[in-house]
């Protein structure tokens, strides 16, 4: 009599590789890059920078542009040491904000990253996270 107590699998790969989305990669680099800016100043938390990130990035897909605006956000900040007083004045960047966003992507490895609207960036803050999660009981 015959001894039938394995099983033989056949493991074969699946045709098509799936591709991961380079946005998954992207956001971890730019929320390091956030949290790295969060701690210059007191006060300013990496969700009020994921705020002004975005709100940069729907004025112009351009990264290093998004970072100046961070970097003008903070100086406002810090100058004023009051939210609604910096997000009440203009966040245009200073030639020196640029500057200084220009070396701090490339130090952050972000410098290359290409978007067309910033939703493509997994970057959510508490509020538009449980806004998103409509659960009825």
């Amino acid at each position: 009599m015959a001894n039938n107590n394995h099983i033989i699998l056949e493991i074969t790969s699946a045709e098509k590789e799936v591709t991961q989305d380079p946005f998954i990669n992207y956001s971890l680099k730019v929320k390091k890059y956030l949290e790295t800016k969060a701690t210059e100043v007191k006060g300013v938390g990496i969700e009020t920078l994921i705020k002004v990130f975005k709100s940069a990035g729907r004025d112009c897909s351009d990264i290093k542009y998004c970072a100046a605006r961070i970097n003008n956000f903070l100086e406002v900040f810090s100058d004023y040491k009051n939210f609604k007083t910096a997000v009440a004045n203009n966040f245009e960047p200073s030639e020196e904000c640029l500057a200084v966003a220009i070396i701090e992507c490339k130090d952050h490895d972000i410098d290359e990253i290409e978007f067309e609207d910033v939703d493509q960036f997994y970057l959510e803050t508490k509020d538009e996270f449980k806004n998103s999660i409509d659960i009825e009981i």
